[in-house]
């Protein structure tokens, strides 16, 4: 091998010469790696939109649904408050009357025999 590479004095223009496609090739390389990157950035943002949108629904339905729950606990609280209520004044009469039966059989006197 000769290393005669520079006799004419041209290895500037050649270098420069041999470059310039290797650059442009370089340049649209890099140019289609990013439109490729783009798209499928692209992609995946409208895909993670998505599922943020579902998940984002799903929390709404379980949220309504534990309204839901609350509202229907608040009412059997209610009502059960409502029925101690009832069951602490029946009480009171069942035992105002178990009284009362008390004294009516203590006032009666034995009979005789």
């Amino acid at each position: 091998m000769n290393m005669r590479v520079n006799e004419d004095g041209r290895l500037w223009p050649r270098v420069v010469a041999a470059a310039i496609p290797a650059g442009v090739s370089v340049v649209i390389s890099i140019a289609a790696f990013a439109v490729m990157f783009w798209s499928e950035s692209k992609t995946v943002d409208a895909k993670t939109a998505d599922a943020i949108t579902r998940i984002e629904r799903r929390v709404d339905t379980v949220e309504a649904e534990a309204r839901e729950a609350r509202q229907v606990a608040a009412k059997d609280r209610e009502k059960i408050a409502e029925m101690m209520a009832e069951l602490r004044s029946t009480s009171r009469g069942v035992s105002r009357i178990e009284g009362l039966l008390d004294r009516m059989m203590m006032e009666r006197a034995p009979k005789p025999p």
